[in-house]
């Protein structure tokens, strides 16, 4: 193996891969899973299927207990996503993880974030809340 990535499969052969992943996490085998699917979103970075995968990514190391490697997925969605249907999710994810660290600056800043796009959004009243009480354990860090 000379390291290379394989290569990106056409976009004909996504649905395939999609439903090889899935089995794949069915069936336990979530490094597989992973594969395939990081093979789907560097397919074509910014489509649909692109997005759809960094969230099943992101999703799939959170069940496993991953939140750093769930916080990369759902940050670069983010990135090669600025109009995607899934935003909301991604950010509000992040905000949880870095929360659920003790990365209470960063936390309060996701939340303020999400606010800024998403200020009548799903997890407004949340963020609302989260930003508040992350703020303030940030005062009270060293």
């Amino acid at each position: 193996d000379d390291g290379a990535s394989p290569a990106a499969p056409p976009p004909a052969a996504q649905p395939d891969l999609y439903g090889a992943a899935e089995r794949a996490l069915g069936e336990g085998r979530v490094a597989e899973a992973l594969a395939l699917l990081e093979r789907i979103a560097s397919a074509a970075p910014g489509s649909v299927a692109s997005g759809r995968a960094l969230i099943d990514i992101g999703e799939t190391h959170l069940r496993a207990a991953r939140p750093g490697d769930a916080r990369r997925a759902f940050a670069r969605y983010l990135r090669e996503q600025p109009g995607g249907t899934s935003r909301e999710a991604a950010r509000v994810s992040i905000c949880r993880i870095d929360a659920g660290a003790g990365r209470f600056a960063d936390a309060a800043a996701c939340y303020a974030a999400y606010l800024a796009e998403f200020p009548r959004g799903t997890f407004a009243e949340e963020a609302r809340r989260a930003a508040s009480v992350a703020g303030e354990e940030s005062k009270k860090a060293p």
